[in-house]
């Protein structure tokens, strides 16, 4: 994912909500290595800290990219948002760090930014608590006995729901949210 992508997402998600984001390019002299990092942008939300790495993408032919995975170019801050791609993110509490002399690695690493998000904040619920909904003809809630039975949301967690069957008054704990549809 490009850098802007992944910035637009955390300002779209975060919209309201109080949080930090650090942009460190790295400056160093490219003419004295092999370059592919362009730097990480960190994000500080609450108590959690999330990094992402930003790399040039190899399979770019557009010269300027050329020019940055040759170190011939020192990357600015125009190249970094531009070209930049989003890589390894590291999610951690802002008080958890590793410990080099044991095999304790703080946080972990999200496959990508949805997840790291997904992490810092719940996504928003599909359904409201107090909707109508109906069990979906699948094997799952075949297995629980609720297929095709119809029941009324008492709790949301995200995706995750409890929903109370009408008609046996049971409440269902952990139904996923692609498992119900909305009674038309």
């Amino acid at each position: 994912m490009k850098v802007k992508s992944a910035i637009k997402k955390i300002e779209t998600r975060l919209k309201g909500e109080e949080y930090t984001l650090n942009v460190e390019i790295d400056d160093r002299d490219a003419s004295s290595f092999g370059r592919s990092d362009m730097g990480k942008f960190v994000l500080f939300y609450n108590d959690r800290v999330v990094t992402f790495d930003v790399s040039i993408p190899w399979d770019s032919k557009e010269k300027r990219c050329q020019d940055l995975r040759d170190g011939s170019v020192v990357p600015t801050k125009e190249d970094f948002y531009e070209y930049g791609k989003v890589g390894s993110i590291h999610s951690r509490r802002f008080d958890d760090h590793s410990d080099l002399m044991t095999d304790y690695f703080a946080g972990y690493f999200p496959k990508n930014v949805t997840q790291a998000l997904d992490s810092l904040k719940a996504p928003p619920s599909k359904y409201k608590v107090g909707d109508l909904v109906m069990f979906k003809n699948n094997k799952r809630m075949g297995r629980w006995g609720v297929a095709n039975k119809i029941g009324v949301i008492t709790k949301d967690r995200g995706k995750i729901y409890n929903i109370m069957v009408c008609e046996s008054n049971v409440e269902q704990t952990y139904i996923s949210e692609r498992d119900i549809q909305v009674v038309k």
